[in-house]
Formats: C-alpha cells, structure tokens, sequence
C-alpha cells in the first residue's frame, strides 16, 4: 500500500510490487475505466478472496482485555549521525496509533532503543519502491511491526507520507515521511499505515470491484467490494477537493452503478480525507484488524508491553526480620522510595512498631532501613500511617503517651542519606553530567526497561522523572529536553 500527499490530501494510491503494474492501474482510472489491477494485483486479490471463502477474516474470539503489539523504531539520519526525527514526534506516533486503535483491543508499546541507520542515501534520495523495500529489510527486529522514519520519501510517481505492508506483501513493515508523522496538524496518517498492517484496505478501494452506495447485491455490494466490510460508507476517494476544512464533505461523484450520490465519511482513519479529519475505526474495521492479528500475524501479540500502558508486578516487597502478627503493610510510595508501616513489630515492646524504607534501583527493590521511635514503647503502634515525599519520612504512632494515654504522635525523619542517588536528574548513564550523552538511554528506560538495567546496572531509570511525579513515562519527554537544554522545570 502507498499513500502520497501532493497537498490536496492523500491523492495517489497501488497495491502493487512493481512499476509495471502500477503504471497499469493508474492509466486505467485516468482512462475513467474501473480500476483493474493485473498481475500481482490479481494474486492479491485471490489470496483475500480465499481467506474471506475461509472465515480467516470473521471476527474472533478476542481475549479477555488487550493485546499487546511491539514496536521497533529506525530512525534514518544523514551519514554523519545528525538529523533524524526527534523522538518526542515517536512517542507521539505512538500516541496516535494508540488513541485510533483504542476500541479494537490492540495496545502498542515501543520495544528497545530507537535504532539508527546513518545514510545519505536512505535519507535523502529514496524515490523507487526497490529503495523502499532496501530500507525495509535494514535492521529487521523479528516478532515486531518494523517502523522506519526517514526524511524523504518518494516513489516512481511522487512523494509519498507513507507505506505499509499488508499480510501478503512481499517485504513487511512501514515507513514513513518524516513531515507526516505526528505533526500539529496530522495524527492520523501513522495510525493509517498501521491499519493497513492487519489488511485495512482504503475506504475507496477498487481492486475487488467498485462499491456503490445503494448496491445491497453482487457484484457491487459492501461484502464482494470496495474494502468489504458494510459500516464504512462507499468512497469515491476523499481529499481537500471535496473536504472541507470542517471536515464536510461537499463532492457531487456519482456513483458508476446507479448515478447515485455518495455519502462517504471522512471521520475514517482509512480514508483519504485531509489529515485533520481521521478520528475512527468502525466496529467492522476493528474486527477485521483482529482476526488478522489472531489468525495472520500471532507472532506480533506479546504478553505484555514493556513501558507501555501494561501493568507488570514490579515486586513483592517484605521485611527482613518480619515476624508474625507484625502487620507489615501500611504503605507510601515516592519516587523510587517505599515507606512500609508495621505497627505490630516488637523491636521496643510488644506492638512498639516499626516503619522500613525500601529503594528501588535498577528494577531491584532493595530494603534500605528500618525507622523505630527513639522512645518507642509497648502498644505505640509506630507505623500504623506513614508518608514520604522525597527525603522526609513521617510516621505515626496513635498509641503513644507523651500526652496522656493513648494521646498520639508523629515522628518526622529527614535525608536518609543511604537512600540518596549521587547522581543529578537527567542523568541516565550516571557518568555524573547531564548531557547529550542521555537521550539514548533516557529512551530506552522508558520503552525497554529490563534491557536499560542491563545496560546501566547502577544506574535508576527514574532518574529521568523529569516532571517529579514519581514515574517515568511520556509526560517526562518535554521536560527532559527543555531541561536538557537548559530550562529545567
């Protein structure tokens, strides 16, 4: 599949593994014929026919929850390492393709370090589907959907946004146009190749037959035609010539099969409507996306998604010395710090209490302390309710006596020092600066956690929590580089 954009919107589009046959179908709707597609394109429609004879495409039994489909990400820079899409627009990428495929079940997550591929040619002088796919077997990560950025992107007939692989393509993965991807004014053309990735074919797709509006029988009807599915209205191909900036559409196309009017939604990720307009999969796109998940790529779904939207248990923390009945368990969290209560501990008296810090470094939570009242007594209940905030731990003990029975009290301790970092924010190699030297490994601590920890054993991945809430996920990307260029938060 190839999507282009000339400025009028997406305008030119073919399913097909050479010129020849693409010159063939373009002349061919230029000659105002329906759009034939020969060669390869017959194949592919026969392989699509069978599945849909087969059931490969009817909705399945989905799992219970969400799926998780990895990521790889290659950003192509010029030969001299600079260039190169700044990683904020992937995360946002991201973002999109998430928000578009929300209700179809199917998360993703970005999986390791971006990959890099310092090129002139790649990034400069890509213009014929054969340096496409070139770019496409570089740096294959199995069991992921590939995803390649680069600067210019073209073929034959023109520039291109975008283009992706169906299940039957020859060569796999996507690549994109820098200047297309999750800009202020387009996040929909990603989630589009996306959707083409499990066999979404455009809303005015003709290479199984033309879909007419008022056509409920063969061979014209949603079923046999168009993209074959009957909830996303027939198309006669949308764009900034028949889309206005309020995403109406106001074309007068008639159909080739009854000179009936169209009705076509431009609110569909699969159209070709202006790149503002795309906010919805239907029901029927989402079952189509699933069954091709389930059926024809299983190797995609992962159990989990690393830095993505999954929750993982991270650890299952108790005391060294704990013993029965000490009711371990009244807890605060801040940052990489816990503050567990267990106001039951005898370490001054029967029930005195006691409160421990835990440290979590490099995915490892890490018992650090044991707080007990400097004039803890028998049935003090130290720890019966804690807080943290950074280096100030404050603990409650509601049996005290000090001031009468059973009075109360509350014990603040401050700068643990054993649970202090050495090294600054920011600084997510811990060579003790912060420096261009962090992005990479900023990056990866937030998509690929476990590998980060091997990469940087002494080092904590919540050193890059940017915006101090106490995690490390995508709201720390805009601080991370205003800080780094030094407006820090």
């Amino acid at each position: 599949m190839v999507d282009s954009d000339d400025g009028s919107g997406f305008v030119l589009e073919g399913h097909f593994d050479d010129v020849v046959n693409l010159l063939c179908a373009i002349r061919s709707r230029n000659d105002g014929f329906r759009q034939i597609h020969l060669f390869t394109g017959f194949q592919h429609v026969a392989i699509v026919l069978h599945r849909m004879a087969d059931g490969i495409y009817d909705p399945p039994a989905w799992p219970e929850g969400s799926n998780y489909v990895p990521l790889t990400f290659h950003v192509v820079r010029r030969s001299n390492g600079t260039g190169g899409l700044d990683p904020v627009r992937l995360v946002r990428a991201l973002d999109d393709g998430n928000v578009a495929f929300a209700n179809s079940g199917i998360s993703f997550c970005w999986v390791g370090p971006i990959d890099y591929i310092d090129s002139d040619e790649f990034y400069f002088n890509i213009d014929t589907l054969a340096e496409i796919d070139a770019l496409r077997m570089t740096n294959v990560v199995p069991d992921t959907i590939n995803v390649y950025f680069t600067q210019n992107l073209a073929y034959e007939l023109g520039p291109l946004c975008g283009i992706s692989s169906f299940t039957f393509s020859a060569v796999q993965g996507i690549v994109m146009a820098n200047d297309c991807t999750a800009t202020s004014n387009d996040h929909a053309t990603f989630a589009h190749e996306l959707g083409h990735y499990f066999d979404l074919f455009h809303t005015h797709e003709t290479m199984f037959g033309d879909e007419c509006p008022d056509c409920v029988s063969q061979p014209c009807s949603c079923s046999v035609a168009g993209d074959l599915l009957c909830d996303t209205p027939a198309d006669p191909q949308l764009g900034r010539h028949n889309v206005d900036g309020n995403c109406n559409y106001f074309g007068n196309e008639r159909d080739p099969c009854s000179n009936s009017a169209y009705q076509p939604d431009p609110s569909n990720y699969m159209s070709y409507a202006p790149p503002s307009c795309p906010n919805r999969l239907t029901a029927q796109q989402n079952f189509r996306m699933q069954a091709t998940l389930l059926r024809l790529r299983p190797e995609l779904i992962a159990p989990n998604c690393p830095g993505g939207n999954a929750w993982n248990l991270d650890g299952k923390l108790t005391a060294q010395d704990g013993a029965q009945d000490d009711f371990f368990g009244r807890v605060a969290l801040s940052g990489n710090q816990a503050l567990i209560g267990a106001p039951a501990d005898d370490d001054r008296g029967t029930d005195s209490g006691s409160a421990y810090v835990f440290q979590r470094i490099s995915n490892v939570w890490t018992e650090r302390a044991k707080l007990t009242a400097p004039d803890g007594a028998q049935n003090d209940l130290f720890g019966a309710f804690v807080a943290l905030s950074g280096n100030m731990a404050l603990v409650g003990a509601i049996f005290d006596d000090d001031r009468g029975a059973d009075s109360g009290s509350a014990y603040v301790f401050r700068d643990l020092n054993a649970l202090r970092n050495p090294f600054g924010p920011g600084d997510l190699n811990c060579d003790g600066a912060f420096n261009g030297g962090d992005i990479d490994p900023f990056f990866l601590a937030l998509g690929d956690p476990p590998t980060y920890a091997a990469q940087f054993p002494n080092c904590d991945p919540l050193l890059g929590d940017m915006n101090a809430d106490g995690r490390l996920d995508g709201g720390d990307i805009d601080p991370f580089f205003a800080c780094l260029g030094g407006n820090c938060p």
